[in-house]
């Protein structure tokens, strides 16, 4: 069910990203469903050392649980499980479990639930799935919170339900034309039902009277019909109510023999369950015969019952199991053995959802919870393939996800004529690799952010770090949907793209081949699962394990800033240069169009709107190992009061103080990444480079030592209040012009440390070296020592100085 969404501004940047406790470095597939036995399970210490060795912190871990009282060795037991998940959490490392939901256990089959709803009530310019003719009902807005949220008007509240009262608007047809008539496919049976509600009935039991009829029809064909009588409807409350089964046939629908209103599943063949496919409808065999439905409040009920109607739902076989709790054991039995244990973070629910497929994650991840899973919250792979932004407000909105997890893998196994794609070293392999990774992959990026923002829900992300692919023809399969290997330089910077575009976790897959089903078309980042082998080198000769380890070691010690950040936008240089924000230009030597560099835009989350914190990421998109790039960033804070400007590459010492209006350049090595912490001089702390002055009535929180250099000048007028930490001081061998005055003096306050008095922990106050011209007028000076150091000091305990 549709959970109330809060009224959102579609404004970036007042909306602040759900924190997390860390930056995540996961990796999926650490155990697969095929890893069964105990050849490979439990997976030994030396695995797991291996696995932490490569840098990650959270783990995928994916089984098939021994059903209770099953003997089926084809299964894991719970003790293997849990003993995989003691190895983790003896290093660090969190889980998200997987038992294959939407998977069939004896055969690994997918086991799709899929759910189609329409919205009886009609929004125009909206193509979400819902009636276009609804002729008598009175639009309202649903007090329960089940409401209808039209994601195409962010913030406004839509209409969620219809009224149908028939003193007010007669009874017959009230709605009818479907906007999208061919979503299932034909040959299966579906469940059809309806979320009504009797708001002003009394007296239930109602009696036995067909109150509602809905038909099932084929344009121009046969069809089905079905009532819900006021018997069915057993309080004023909303309810989902089964009206009929049918089995879909090109002909027009025809009826379930037998059929029984209870949670019979009809076993009829999908001819979808045993093709792994995304998009089946290239599959020829298929067929999809429009439908229509038709809904009409009855004129045979005496009693003129008022009709609230929110939805109708289409369940085919397998989410009729679910909705009617046939997997409940299944679902309760994992949740129960699993749910106190300190390394299981998150159960998965779903890999790789589409549309038809959200309610029925956002069930099984509602039942998880009923069964007591409480803070570790379900989670669901988003299934991303050029989908429209739409489809992912529709994903987050339906699934009701905590995160938004997606994987992108950009780089195929073929290009659009059937030829292997480019390759490192290939002639045009950088022009063609760029133009790919724009447009499937930033494109894209730039979806999930936005949505990640909008909803409030981190961003994780898997890049693509293995090949998939085969070696024969497959007339039904998307040749772009396979993968070449990218290169350990390719996923340095697809990962740091996803880092550029605000993705709150990074992921690889891991692929053991020790399974039965990875053969050297599908690799990863192991070669081998136990005893474990990484793969050093990649298919062109590159250290793949080494270069995407550092990358990780680097992300972990970025990590506690990453997550304190809200992603504002990003800009791709070689398409142009940034405008209407701090930053004029990013520029290395190549040509404009080839300036392959990627700008992220984040604000501190707790500091959206100020002006004297930023923070930037740039990465270097080129990926051979030869092309390392000087990469200069030219910076414009003409508007602010502050002309000494500090830039600090998070992680390293690496530090630059510019002018307000100035450059730097720095060198990043193919694919690398790199965080930047701009604040102004005068609040960071840092050495002068030019003359500056703080206007009246100016209140600072320095963090760190400032130091005028000779032939520079601090002046600091009246009003102005410091707030120096412990052990900082002021430095002065250039110009220090204090302006108070009677009234409105300067106050410097050097925090005491808990220490105070020792030679470790003093406040150090303001310090004078050299010849300089000081000029102190109407100040306070408080926490200053006599200075141990040449020149002078000013205070030695907490009594504040007065000067003038």
């Amino acid at each position: 069910y549709m959970k109330k969404l809060l009224i959102l501004l579609f404004v970036i940047n007042s909306i602040v990203l759900a924190q997390l406790d860390k930056f995540i470095i996961g990796a999926e597939h650490v155990s697969s469903f095929h890893d069964f036995g105990g050849s490979t399970l439990p997976h030994s210490s030396e695995f797991w050392d291996t696995v932490k060795s490569f840098g990650i912190n959270f783990a995928g871990l994916k089984y098939f649980q021994t059903p209770p009282g099953s003997s089926n060795t084809g299964f894991v037991s719970v003790g293997d499980i849990t003993s995989d998940l003691s190895e983790a959490h003896g290093r660090n490392i969190d889980v998200y479990l997987d038992n294959g939901f939407n998977r069939n256990p004896a055969t690994y089959d997918p086991y799709f639930q899929k759910r189609w709803v329409y919205q009886i009530e009609y929004i125009p310019s909206n193509s979400l799935n819902d009636f276009q003719n609804v002729p008598k009902g009175l639009p309202l807005i649903d007090p329960d919170g089940l409401v209808h949220w039209n994601i195409f008007q962010p913030g406004i509240q839509s209409i969620n339900y219809l009224k149908f009262d028939p003193s007010q608007t007669g009874y017959g047809l009230v709605a009818y034309n479907l906007r999208e008539k061919n979503l299932q496919p034909d040959f299966l049976v579906y469940y059809l039902k309806v979320r009504v509600r009797l708001p002003s009935a009394a007296n239930f039991p109602l009696p036995n009277i067909p109150i509602l009829t809905f038909t099932v029809k084929k344009p121009g064909g046969g069809s089905l019909s079905g009532t819900v009588s006021a018997d069915k409807i057993p309080d004023n409350d909303w309810h989902e109510i089964l009206v009929m089964a049918y089995h879909k046939l090109p002909s027009g629908p025809s009826n379930v023999i037998p059929y029984v209103e209870d949670s019979t599943v009809y076993n009829f063949t999908d001819p979808f369950s045993t093709v792994q496919l995304r998009n089946y409808s290239v599959k020829p065999t298929v067929t999809f015969t429009d439908y229509d439905i038709e809904v009409e409040l009855n004129d045979t009920d005496p009693y003129n019952y008022v009709v609230d109607l929110d939805y109708v739902a289409i369940d085919d076989a397998n989410s009729q199991s679910l909705y009617t709790n046939v997997l409940n054991p299944r679902i309760q039995d994992f949740a129960v053995n699993y749910k106190d244990n300190a390394a299981v973070k998150n159960f998965m629910t779903w890999d790789e959802a589409l549309t038809e497929n959200n309610f029925p994650v956002s069930k099984i991840g509602s039942t998880l919870k009923n069964f007591g899973i409480g803070v570790k919250n379900p989670i669901s792979y988003f299934y991303f393939n050029d989908n429209p932004q739409q489809t992912v407000m529709r994903y987050l909105y339906e699934t009701n996800s905590d995160v938004l997890l997606s994987d992108i893998y950009p780089i195929p196994y073929l290009d659009s004529n059937g030829n292997l794609f480019a390759t490192p070293g290939q002639t045009g392999y950088t022009s063609i690799l760029q133009n790919r990774i724009q447009s499937h992959y930033v494109s894209h990026l730039r979806k999930l952010i936005s949505n990640s923002v909008l909803f409030n829900k981190p961003l994780w992300l898997t890049v693509q770090a293995h090949k998939w692919a085969v070696d024969y023809p497959d007339p039904y399969k998307d040749d772009e949907l396979f993968c070449r290997e990218p290169s350990a330089y390719e996923i340095k910077a697809m990962a740091n793209l996803g880092v550029c575009y605000g993705a709150k976790s990074i992921n690889y897959y891991i692929y053991s081949n020790n399974s039965d089903d990875l053969t050297d078309n599908r690799i990863g980042i192991m070669e081998q699962n136990d005893p474990p082998i990484p793969r050093f080198t990649d298919a062109y000769g590159y250290p793949k394990w080494t270069t995407v380890q550092q990358l990780n070691n680097k992300l972990a010690s970025i990590g506690n800033e990453l997550i304190q950040l809200t992603w504002q936008n990003a800009f791709s240089i070689h398409q142009g240069q940034p405008s209407g924000i701090y930053i004029n230009s990013v520029t290395t030597t190549d040509a404009a169009n080839q300036t392959y560099v990627e700008l992220g835009i984040f604000k501190k989350t707790d500091e959206l709107t100020n002006p004297n914190l930023e923070y930037f990421f740039v990465v270097n998109r080129r990926t051979m190992p030869t092309e390392q790039r000087n990469i200069t960033v030219t910076i414009n804070k003409s508007n602010s009061i502050f002309n000494n400007w500090k830039v600090v590459e998070a992680g390293t010492l690496n530090e630059w103080v510019i002018g307000k209006t100035s450059s730097f350049e720095t060198t990043f090595e193919p694919g690398e990444g790199k965080l930047f912490r701009l604040e102004p001089v005068m609040i960071a702390g840092g050495s002068l480079i030019t003359n500056e002055t703080l206007p009246a009535n100016t209140t600072l929180d320095i963090k760190g030592s400032i130091n005028i250099p000779a032939g520079k000048t601090l002046t600091i007028n009246s009003g102005c209040t410091l707030n120096f930490p412990n052990r900082t001081a002021l430095t002065v061998s250039g110009n220090l012009s204090i302006n108070g005055s009677v009234n409105s003096k300067v106050h410097f306050d050097f925090e005491v440390g808990t220490l105070y008095g020792s030679e470790s922990t003093p406040p150090e106050g303001i310090k004078i070296y050299g010849s300089p011209a000081v000029n102190i007028q109407y100040a306070v000076i408080k926490n200053a020592p006599h200075s141990k150091f040449k020149g002078y000091g000013f205070g030695r305990d907490n009594v504040p100085k007065t000067f003038g």
